[in-house]
């Protein structure tokens, strides 16, 4: 029987140990190895994409200046749909595909022209015709209101209207009129976290998810929020804006508000559209280079509509609510670079007299930035 002495076993415990504690130590620094690789590679992957970013910067910039010649250059013809000014410009740069393209924005309603309404004010717009600030606050509360109607809200459409101008306007007054109301801080300040109202214009249409009961559905899942999202534009400016009525197409509800009048009103003063998806515009569609050229085309329409009023006519009630040259434009453009893509818009605006003074990034913004460079 073979039999182990006290200092054989003393050995292979001694052993034993020694091999435990060198795995331990290869395992720790393995670990630290590991980390700092990994440490290492994210540095690295966040140094590329803050220099890629920065690389996206410097070419919207340029991409900007070069939106600010083709609207200096068209002068004559920026103010028509289809022209050279809207074309997509494509440009392949370095690792980059940069596409781009301009869009009129009065081709929608400023929401930021209900900043400050007081509908006690307006509460006669005919009696108000000559003040073109209170014409415009009212006939954009009645557009945003008859938008809401059509979606049947839960909420009655011009207490939700109210609750907008509350948010926005420079008073701590809740606006209670013909049994609608708005809603002020005290709507807000129960909330988590707690908050109170801008009493300042929109910067971005996506704060009306803070307004009071914005986030509210109807029946088919429609809220204000969504729905203003898509009819309306926030300008970053305090001018109070007007409506293009030589990019308005047909089909937009807008004018519903503009003219209260049958179809055939309409499509005789509207932008015809075509059939075909490639050419939106006719060839021979004209459009109108004053206001004036509007109301003398309004006239000659059959049916054409006269106010209840007999002595107010339709031109004095349109009168500082349209324009035929818009100043305000977006230029969106996507940054392609292998999987990565990156979207930024600015707003841009072109002084009326002066076609060649466009102020640039009055705002931008990241839309879009997709995590594409990944960490593994």
């Amino acid at each position: 029987m073979k039999t182990y002495s006290l200092a054989n076993k003393q050995t292979f415990k001694q052993k034993g140990i020694a091999l435990i504690s060198t795995m331990i130590v290869v395992g720790i620094a393995t670990a630290l190895v590991t980390s700092i690789l990994i440490g290492q590679t994210i540095e690295l992957t966040l140094a590329e994409r803050s220099n890629i970013r920065r690389q996206v910067i410097l070419y919207h910039l340029s991409v900007e200046e070069l939106a600010k010649s083709l609207m200096s250059q068209y002068e004559e013809s920026y103010n028509a749909p289809g022209g050279s000014w809207s074309q997509t410009i494509y440009a392949p740069v370095d690792n980059f595909i940069i596409e781009a393209q301009l869009f009129d924005l009065q081709t929608k309603v400023n929401i930021n022209n209900l900043y400050n309404y007081n509908p006690r004010r307006s509460q006669n717009g005919r009696d108000n015709e000559n003040n073109t600030t209170l014409k415009i606050q009212k006939f954009t509360n009645d557009y945003l209101v008859d938008i809401l109607d059509n979606e049947r809200m839960n909420i009655p459409s011009q207490s939700l209207v109210y609750i907008l101008v509350d948010w926005m306007d420079s008073n701590n007054d809740t606006i209670t009129f013909e049994g609608y109301s708005g809603a002020e801080s005290e709507a807000y300040i129960y909330r988590e976290p707690p908050y109170k109202t801008s009493n300042r214009r929109l910067t971005s249409i996506d704060e009306l998810a803070l307004v009071h009961n914005y986030e509210i559905t109807n029946s088919i899942g429609v809220s204000p929020m969504t729905l203003f999202a898509s009819k309306t534009v926030s300008l970053p400016t305090e001018k109070y804006t007007t409506i293009n009525v030589n990019m308005l197409l047909c089909s937009s509800d807008i004018w519903l508000t503009l003219l209260e009048a049958d179809t055939s009103v309409i499509n005789s003063v509207c932008v015809n559209e075509s059939d075909s998806e490639n050419e939106l515009f006719e060839e021979e569609q004209q459009f109108y280079e004053t206001v004036e050229d509007f109301f003398a085309q309004l006239k000659t329409a059959k049916n054409y509509p006269f106010p209840d009023d007999v002595s107010t006519s339709w031109e004095d009630l349109l009168s500082g609510l349209i324009t035929t040259k818009s100043s305000f434009f977006l230029l969106n453009a996507d940054y392609q670079y292998e999987d990565c893509s990156f979207i930024i818009q600015s707003i841009l605006e072109l002084s009326e007299g002066q076609q060649s003074a466009v102020t640039a990034n009055i705002r931008h913004r990241w839309i879009q930035d997709l995590s594409c460079l990944s960490y593994n």
